[in-house]
């Protein structure tokens, strides 16, 4: 069993230095003490916070996903769009308008 110890600390001055004293009061000998000091304030346990970590990681760039997901469905819109009017000018240039109505139908039917 290691003793955990947490504590919350000041805010930085205005160097951004936050000073602090620790004194350790163990009963017996101690080998080497570990200190780990994290930003901000830890609102889940310590089994959680890697998770909690990835999720705020995933907040700061969910614009960005957002943004990406929107250029992606352009893109894709524009592909289809593209592979529909080239196969429209095939078309027409091998079958007049009557006889390729139905092929034209189920393409468009295909895109939507």
């Amino acid at each position: 069993d290691l003793p955990l110890y947490k504590a919350v600390l000041k805010e930085p001055d205005e160097d951004g230095w936050c000073r602090i004293k620790l004194r350790f009061q163990f009963e017996g000998p101690f080998v080497a003490p570990v200190i780990i000091l994290r930003q901000g304030a830890i609102l889940t346990s310590e089994e959680d916070w890697p998770v909690r970590e990835f999720m705020n990681e995933l907040d700061t760039i969910q614009p960005l996903r957002d943004h990406s997901m929107s250029h992606l469905s352009h893109g894709l819109m524009n592909l289809l769009l593209a592979a529909f009017f080239a196969h429209l000018g095939r078309v027409l240039t091998d079958r007049p308008w009557p006889q390729c109505r139905d092929e034209i139908i189920f393409v468009r039917i295909a895109m939507v």
